[in-house]
């Protein structure tokens, strides 16, 4: 797991050095930190890295969120994402992925006339929007469909933590 680390709460980004901590677990509930990743800035928010080959890392975005989905306001990458364990209402396995998208980027849908938006006093340039999408394994392969129906109950959340 990678993790953005920014110390304290900052009111602004200048100024505050952001660092990608590297994580592994054996079980996905021991976590050890194994060290930061050598990047090339120390301005870096997003954690989607991944190691190289030959060494080294490279950022990317998305790796199941770079494609757009079709639903309104999902026409651009997906961003910042978090996931929750569950299972679907037979009991298969599955997750929720949530993500947002800026409105303002290339390709962002145009959507509703102002008017119409859901809030009508911020401009559709600022806004963002929280979306989610289900996560399944097919042959091995961690797959998202952004557009596909979603059964969200997160009362059947599995993660060891609940209470």
């Amino acid at each position: 797991m990678f993790v953005s680390h920014i110390r304290g709460v900052p009111d602004r980004w200048e100024g505050h050095e952001r660092r990608i901590l590297h994580h592994v677990s054996p079980d996905l509930e021991r976590w050890e930190c194994v060290g930061e990743v050598p990047l090339s800035s120390d301005r870096v928010i997003d954690a989607s890295v991944h190691p190289l080959p030959g060494g080294g890392y490279r950022q990317r975005q998305g790796l199941v969120l770079d494609q757009p989905g079709s639903r309104p306001w999902d026409a651009t990458v997906g961003r910042h994402a978090d996931v929750v364990v569950g299972t679907d209402a037979a009991g298969a396995e599955l997750a929720w992925v949530f993500y947002f998208t800026h409105r303002h980027e290339p390709g962002a849908a145009t959507g509703p006339d102002q008017a119409l938006s859901p809030q009508p006093d911020v401009p559709i340039r600022h806004a963002t929007d929280v979306q989610v999408a289900t996560l399944t394994v097919v042959d091995g392969r961690l797959v998202c469909d952004r557009d596909g129906v979603i059964d969200l109950d997160l009362r059947r959340a599995t993660s060891p933590t609940r209470t």
